[in-house]
């Protein structure tokens, strides 16, 4: 079963075309495995990366972001155990402490994932019958 640590939604100006969408989902090997859904063409592209490359690819994604001469309107982060975040391309040229904000949140989702703790069995329960 996996986990999904990261959602991102890249929202489009106006209503012509749905949100691109990545999905960053934890798997039972510990591998991260990346679905993008590209809303223009309706079609979907997955890849796997390892933990140690989560900083890496959130780096590239909004450094693309950045550089897009026809960028989406906004882009939205909702991280496992964080409350959403949503910046535009000014904020994340003009906001030098987003992008490290990012990564410090992606660092401690996957520390939270390589440290989990499995559930505990529950203990047995004594009745007092005699």
């Amino acid at each position: 079963m996996s986990k999904l640590l990261l959602s991102i939604f890249l929202i489009p100006k106006g209503e012509e075309h749905s949100d691109d969408k990545i999905y960053v989902r934890q798997l039972p090997n510990s591998m991260l495995e990346i679905e993008h859904y590209d809303g223009k063409i309706n079609k979907k592209y997955k890849m796997c990366i390892y933990p140690s490359e989560f900083n890496t690819y959130i780096t590239n994604v909004t450094t693309l972001y950045v550089y897009d001469t026809q960028p989406f309107e906004n882009m939205q982060f909702n991280f496992l155990g964080f409350p959403s975040f949503m910046t535009s391309q000014k904020e994340l040229t003009e906001n030098r402490t987003i992008l490290p904000t990012l990564l410090s949140v992606a660092s401690t989702v996957i520390r939270t994932m390589e440290n989990e703790v499995p559930p505990r069995a529950e203990s047995p329960r004594w009745d007092n019958h005699y």
